[in-house]
């Protein structure tokens, strides 16, 4: 099977070029002839890509560094034209990158190559009018969120739901730390502010807020149900274990604990939080996936600036934000987005889920969650159907 293929991959930020090497070892698992060359980074080289420009490893984002990057990044895509024509591949493989990508499948259609698309844009959520131009370029389209599947397929695209890397990322971690996390704690709560600096200075200040909000009314409630016999000692009360905690973190976890809050910025694996907590308090993104496979009720909370808050309200065409709200189909966990500070409201939500129905609910639809999701074996599922494809194409 695919004897003497050859794919061009394009991914263009890490993120894309951890999902393609891994689809890059699956496809060479059942087709170990199979060639291919383009642009990655260095995951990408290690699964065996000839890699001929890396952008993943100095990947940019924001308006201001983007535009600096433009014209690096003109060159590396005449270059990706003038490989189009002189190499031919079997096929054009995208993952994710649609700024730069949409652009290169549309001259990969004018040469009569293939496209494959892993991980589509985000069309459904804001510009749908793009899902015209996919449909014109793009042969098959590899899609890690369930409910993508129907809305491209009415859209005229053929595209199929091949599962989701969380879960294969969920799946393959042992965690380590539990109960040197959790210490003697009766109760933890993860905090996940993101890994992207801005978004931390923006959201970690009103996590931290609604933490110190959630202690006092947590301890409250303890002392009125009689649980606690003494709610101000440390070992009674709340744990809060911040995740990826940068420079500017580390100072305000500080200045939370001089507050008095039981707060610890933690490093490595974020996926270890998320087996020590029981509750949890995270920013909109692939997280609150995690979070989901994790069991355990959380509150997403984002904050956007006065002028992206305008721009996303005319432009944005979705009901939830939070990821795992969009496969649910339903606001199963609550959503804060604001330009203002959250902290009263996610500590109101986080207090309600700590125990009792609303969190046993909660739990039920993040298990449904789950279920959507799919197994483990994204790789493997996207690899089979990438060779189905170039074996259709012979």
């Amino acid at each position: 099977m695919a004897a003497g293929k050859t794919l061009f991959i394009v991914a263009g930020e890490p993120s894309g070029d951890l999902h393609a090497a891994n689809l890059l070892r699956a496809l060479r698992e059942r087709a170990p002839d199979l060639q291919a060359r383009g642009i990655g980074g260095p995951r990408l080289a290690a699964a065996g890509m000839t890699l001929q420009h890396d952008l993943a490893s100095d990947a940019v984002m924001g308006l201001f560094p983007v535009l600096a990057a433009l014209p690096r990044l003109r060159r590396v895509f005449r270059d990706a034209v003038h490989q189009l024509d002189d190499a031919r591949p079997s096929a054009l493989l995208l993952v994710d990158y649609p700024g730069f990508n949409l652009r290169l499948a549309e001259q990969a259609k004018r040469r009569g190559i293939p496209v494959i698309w892993y991980i589509a844009p985000k069309v459904w959520a804001w510009a749908r009018w793009r899902v015209k131009r996919i449909a014109k370029c793009v042969d098959q389209l590899l899609l890690i969120l369930p409910f993508e599947e129907a809305w491209f397929r009415a859209a005229g695209l053929n595209a199929l739901h091949v599962g989701s890397p969380v879960v294969d990322h969920w799946h393959s971690h042992v965690p380590t730390r539990t109960a040197a996390l959790r210490g003697d704690a009766p109760f933890c709560v993860g905090l996940f502010p993101g890994s992207r600096r801005h978004v931390v200075r923006s959201v970690l200040p009103v996590f931290l807020d609604a933490a110190m909000r959630f202690d006092i009314a947590w301890c409250a409630a303890e002392r009125s149900s009689g649980k606690s016999a003494n709610a101000n000692a440390l070992s009674a009360r709340p744990r809060f274990l911040l995740s990826n905690a940068t420079t500017e973190g580390a100072a305000m976890v500080a200045a939370a604990r001089a507050r008095g809050l039981d707060v610890h910025a933690c490093t490595g694996s974020a996926l270890d939080l998320m087996h020590a907590v029981d509750l949890s308090l995270a920013a909109s993104g692939t997280v609150t996936l995690e979070l989901a496979l994790s069991g355990k009720p959380f509150v997403v909370g984002y904050r956007l600036s006065a002028p992206f808050w305008v721009v996303a309200k005319l432009l944005v065409k979705i009901d939830h934000v939070a990821p795992v709200n969009l496969v649910a189909e339903a606001r199963i966990v609550p959503e804060h987005v604001s330009v203002r500070s959250f902290a009263a409201a996610a500590a109101d939500d986080l207090l309600r889920l700590s125990a009792g129905p609303a969190r046993e609910r909660c739990i039920a639809d993040l298990a449904e969650v789950t279920r959507r999701l799919g197994p483990p074996g994204t790789a493997e599922r996207a690899a089979a159907a990438v060779l189905e494809f170039l074996e259709a194409r012979r």
